[in-house]
């Protein structure tokens, strides 16, 4: 195989063809690392002229090094010349050579390994930000107080009160035009800030008392079900 000259460092790959699957591959599925490798890295390996197997790590995002791991460029110098071996990870890129991968939840996958990984990866993400939403929830409410932020909430539940009025009331008939589905749109973008801001409130006391997800989940389930076989009964009554 003849040997590409660069700066008289000499390019060989350890198998051409597999290599630029790969190469393609990564272009398409992770296109920050492959032009990483292309613009800055094939300049550094120069640097690496001692005889060696060397692995170079790409820019790659925690969500795939979980589910695949981290993207590497793995070459080898033998007196002087620079050989590319392999593109990690090997099996995924030479795959996604091989069939256009699909999308789910905005991670490409193979298979339902990688869509049980996907999921698993995003319930740790998901895990991690409401863990630090609750620490920030609670320097909150510890810092004004219960007593305090009790009398605010009632300001937060009268302003999402007004908001939905405000909707109800309005007069619009917003299946008119273009523009009164854009008043509409401001409408409920402004029930939305205010159902936050309850939201907010709400999650403060839930923290404060210690009172977990699954807790209230529990006692949500039980209070719909409930409130259903009254609609019902209500139903039944009706009819006769």
């Amino acid at each position: 195989m003849k040997a590409k000259d660069d700066n008289s460092v000499k390019f060989l790959y350890l198998d051409e063809n597999d290599f630029k699957k790969k190469l393609r591959s990564l272009k398409t599925y992770c296109p920050i690392a492959y032009k990483q490798l292309i613009f800055r890295v094939k300049k550094e390996l120069l640097i690496d002229i001692e005889d060696g197997t060397y692995f170079k790590d790409l820019k790659t995002s925690q969500e795939f090094k979980f589910i695949y791991g981290q993207i590497k460029l793995v070459y080898s110098v033998r007196k002087g010349i620079i050989i590319m071996e392999s593109i990690e990870p090997s099996q995924f890129f030479l795959d996604g050579y091989m069939s256009s991968l699909d999308t789910y939840k905005g991670i490409y996958y193979r298979n339902k390994k990688d869509k049980f990984k996907i999921d698993l990866v995003m319930q740790m993400k998901k895990g991690k930000e409401l863990c630090i939403m609750s620490e920030k929830l609670k320097e909150i409410i510890n810092h004004y107080g219960v007593d305090k932020q009790l009398k605010y909430i009632h300001t937060e539940y009268f302003e999402l009160d007004e908001a939905i009025m405000n909707y109800q009331s309005s007069g619009f008939d917003f299946n008119y035009d273009e523009e009164a589905r854009d008043i509409e749109k401001e409408y409920i973008h402004h029930i939305a800030e205010e159902l936050a801001d309850v939201m907010v409130m709400l999650k403060q006391f839930q923290n404060y008392y210690q009172i977990s997800d699954e807790q209230i989940n529990e006692i949500m389930n039980y209070k719909v079900e409930r409130q259903l076989q009254r609609i019902n009964e209500e139903v039944k009554q009706n009819d006769k």
